[in-house]
């Protein structure tokens, strides 16, 4: 096989491999924004419908409650444990020496939903914004 047949097998083969990468990139989504579309289709539904005892029946009794003028915000902290991973890495020494070295890290944070709810002077349901961490 010659050098120039072998170089035009390799290229296609690298341009069907960036395609795989990119059709399987497209199609991810985060753990993050699934969650906050789960949020938004339980929700959004309620909004200018749903009073206190409706957000309270699915949602429990909230963590704080705020009162501004005549508006409620009621906020929740539903805490689901911690989510971590270790890595380590390994390398050689430069000449090639067979000496191996590495080093090792852990990465650890909180896994959470807050939500917000704003209800107006007659208790009726009118914004929710939420943050959530995966």
């Amino acid at each position: 096989m010659t050098t120039r047949r072998m170089i035009r097998k390799l290229d296609r083969l690298m341009g069907c491999t960036l395609i795989m990468i990119a059709v399987l990139l497209s199609g991810c989504q985060s753990a993050k924004q699934i969650r906050t579309e789960q949020l938004s289709n339980q929700i959004d539904p309620l909004i200018g419908q749903a009073g206190r005892e409706e957000v309270a029946r699915l949602f429990g009794v909230p963590d704080n409650k705020i009162t501004v003028g005549e508006s409620e915000f009621w906020e929740y902290k539903m805490r689901y444990g911690k989510r971590g991973h270790q890595t380590f890495d390994t390398y050689n020494t430069p000449l090639g020496k067979r000496d191996f070295y590495g080093y090792s890290y852990t990465d650890e944070r909180e896994v959470f939903d807050e939500i917000s709810f704003e209800f107006d002077g007659q208790g009726i349901l009118r914004s929710w914004r939420c943050d959530v961490q995966r």
